[in-house]
C-alpha cells in the first residue's frame, strides 16, 4: 500500500543541497553535532479484533529538528498498519513541504518520511520539548488472540521500498538517536463488555449482545447492567446461540427492574450432578455469553442514542458484575455500549441486517435477499454497499473487500448512522 509519495525526490534533493548549507551553520552552532534525540513508539493492551489501535510516534528533542525519516516493521500476522496520519500531534496545523507514508502490508513494513523545511536558514521546525507526538500509526488487531500475546512494532533501518533508515536532520544535520520500539498486547484481564448496536424507533424484542473475554475458563457469572427507562423497557436476558448456550448452562435466573432501570442475570455453567466441568473456554476473542432483551419504546423525538452500563451493587442483596473462575469471584472490567435510535430513513451503510455491527452476517444477509432467500427488509438502501442505487453480487462483494482486504471505504452514511446524503430509489423505511 503506498500513500502521499508526490515529491519525494525532488525534496530530497534540496535536502542535499541543505545539508552543505547545515554544515556551515552547525560550525556557528556546535551544540547541534552533540545533540541527542530519542524517537518512541508507543505501546498499547487491547482486546482481539480492536479497530484503530493509535499508536503515537513520540520525539524528544534537544534541537530544533527540520526532517525526520522513520522506518520499521511490525508483526503483520497479529497486527495490521492501516493508516499513518498527523492528526492530533504537533504537526497537525503545520505548513510542511512533504508527509509521506507507505505502508507495505504483506512485508509488515513501513516507511515515514517528514520534511519541515528543507534549506537553510530552516524556518519551519519541530522546536526542542519532550515526548511530542509527531504522527499516530493506526493498527487494527486480528482475532483469536490468546491474553498475553504481543506483537512488537519496532524501528528497522533499511525497510520499505525503495529502503529508508532511522535519521532526524537539524539544521540539515543528522542526530544522534535513541530508538524505543513499541508493542501491541493482548489484555491478560477479563473484560466484560455491553456492545454497541443500531436498531429503529419502535423495535420490539432486540437483542442487545453481551461479550466476555476471559483469559481462564468461566464457571459461572452474573451480569448487572443499567438502562434508560424513557427509552428502553428491559424483557429478558437469553442465552439461545451464545457460548452459554451452545455449553449447556445448567442455571439461570434474570431480574428486571423497568421501575429503577435495571437488570440482573446470573449463571451457572454446572450447577447440578453429573458435574461435567462446563465452562466457557478462554479462547482469544471475545464471545457472546448473553443478550440483553428489550423494546425500544415509540415516541423518542429528539432522542439518538442511549448507554447501557454494567453497573455493580444493584438489586437485594446487592449483586455485582464477577466472573467465577476456579470456584472464586473475578471482577472483570467493564465496559458499557451505546444503542444508537435509527429515526425514519437512517441507517448505517452496508450493515445490512441493521444488527449495529459490519461483519461477514452483511454480505450472507445482502446476497440472501438479492437470490430471494431473504424477505425484503426494512431499509433497502443499508444493502446498497457501494451506493450505486442498485442491489446486486457487487454489494457482497464491496463490503468483503472492505472488511477483510482494506479496501475502499464503505460511502456515507457510515460508520455512523445517518440520512442518505445520494438519494435513489432504493427505500429505507426505518
Amino acid at each position: 500500500m503506498r500513500r502521499g509519495t508526490e515529491g519525494r525526490f525532488p525534496v530530497r534533493c534540496r535536502l542535499l543541497a541543505g545539508l552543505l548549507l547545515g554544515a556551515a551553520f552547525a560550525i556557528a552552532n556546535p551544540a547541534i553535532l552533540d545533540a541527542q534525540t530519542v524517537l518512541s513508539l508507543g505501546t498499547a493492551s487491547v482486546l482481539p479484533d480492536s479497530a484503530g489501535v493509535p499508536i503515537p510516534l513520540t520525539m524528544s528533542n534537544d534541537v530544533n529538528v527540520n526532517a525526520i525519516d522513520v522506518a520499521g516493521e511490525y508483526d503483520n500476522s497479529k497486527i495490521t498498519l492501516t493508516e499513518v496520519t498527523l492528526d492530533d500531534g504537533l504537526l497537525a496545523n503545520v505548513d510542511i513541504e512533504l508527509f509521506s507514508a507507505d505502508i507495505e502490508v504483506a512485508q509488515g513494513e513501513f516507511t515515514i518520511q517528514i520534511v519541515l523545511d528543507s534549506a537553510a536558514p530552516f524556518q519551519t521546525i519541530v522546536g526542542t520539548g519532550i515526548e511530542q507526538v509527531v504522527a499516530t500509526l493506526l493498527f487494527d488487531v486480528d482475532n483469536f488472540l490468546f491474553p498475553g500475546t504481543a506483537a512488537p512494532i519496532e524501528f528497522a533501518d533499511g525497510s520499505g521500498n525503495p529502503a529508508l533508515d532511522n535519521q532526524v536532520l537539524s539544521s540539515g544535520l543528522p542526530q544522534t538517536l535513541v530508538l524505543n520500539d513499541g508493542m501491541i498486547s493482548i489484555t491478560d484481564e477479563h473484560v466484560l463488555t455491553v456492545a454497541d448496536a443500531a436498531v429503529p424507533v419502535g423495535t420490539v424484542g432486540h437483542l442487545h449482545a453481551i461479550k466476555a473475554f476471559n483469559s481462564e475458563d468461566v464457571q459461572g457469572f452474573s451480569i448487572v447492567i443499567t438502562y434508560d427507562t424513557d427509552v428502553l423497557e428491559g424483557v429478558d436476558f437469553t442465552t439461545e446461540d451464545t457460548i452459554t448456550g451452545a455449553t449447556g448452562a445448567e442455571y439461570e435466573h434474570a431480574t428486571i427492574n423497568n421501575d429503577e432501570g435495571y437488570g440482573i442475570f446470573a449463571v451457572l455453567l454446572d450447577a447440578l450432578p453429573p458435574f461435567a466441568a462446563q465452562v466457557i473456554p478462554s479462547s482469544g476473542t471475545e464471545l457472546v455469553v448473553a443478550y440483553f432483551v428489550c423494546n425500544v419504546l415509540e415516541d423518542l423525538e429528539g432522542v439518538t442514542s442511549t448507554e447501557i452500563v454494567p453497573t455493580d451493587g444493584l438489586g437485594t442483596p446487592p449483586i455485582s458484575n464477577i466472573f467465577v473462575i476456579n470456584a472464586e469471584s473475578v471482577t472483570p472490567i467493564t465496559l458499557g455500549g451505546t444503542l444508537t435510535i435509527l429515526g425514519a430513513g437512517i441507517f448505517v451503510r452496508a450493515d445490512a441486517n441493521q444488527d449495529g455491527n459490519l461483519d461477514i452476517s452483511d454480505p450472507i444477509f445482502s446476497l440472501s435477499f438479492v437470490f430471494g432467500m431473504q424477505a425484503e427488509p426494512t431499509c433497502l438502501s443499508a444493502l446498497d454497499s457501494d451506493d450505486n442505487g442498485t442491489l446486486d453480487l457487487a454489494d457482497a462483494i464491496y463490503t468483503l473487500n472492505y472488511v477483510f482486504l482494506h479496501g475502499p471505504v464503505i460511502p456515507a452514511p457510515f460508520p455512523e448512522p445517518g440520512l442518505d446524503p445520494t438519494p435513489d430509489l432504493l427505500p429505507c423505511a426505518n
